[in-house]
């Protein structure tokens, strides 16, 4: 299957749904189009002149990214006063843990982090 896709700011040749050999800026104006409709004839000869790259090497499964830390207990904790029950435990290392409940939806737990630096 060979068609010619424009997505964005880019044209795409699409040669099967895995593989993409062609790609161009293009605008919205098909006289700046990077295909011409006569030059599609000889796409399948660019096809078949195309070269697969060899496959990246295998590397080993990784079971665990980091090894569990031990538990620390907070330097500071209190209550927070925007939300009715919610509680911040602060530990050494800076990190901040704001827990606030709610009854809008049971089982469910809505997590954000965020991380400031390097």
């Amino acid at each position: 299957m060979l068609r010619l896709m424009s997505r964005s700011r880019h044209a795409v040749l699409v040669v099967s749904l895995a593989v993409a050999l062609f790609a161009a800026p293009c605008s919205s104006d098909a006289a700046d189009a990077p295909v011409e409709p006569d030059d599609a004839e000889q796409l399948p000869s660019v096809v078949d002149a195309v070269v697969p790259a060899e496959s990246p090497p295998s590397e080993a499964r990784i079971e665990t990214l980091l090894a569990t830390p031990d538990p620390v207990a907070p330097i500071r904790e209190h209550t927070v006063s925007l939300f009715e029950g919610a509680y911040e435990w602060v530990f050494a290392n800076g990190t901040r843990v704001v827990f606030a409940p709610s009854d809008l939806e049971s089982n469910y737990v809505d997590m954000t982090a965020q991380s400031l630096g390097g």
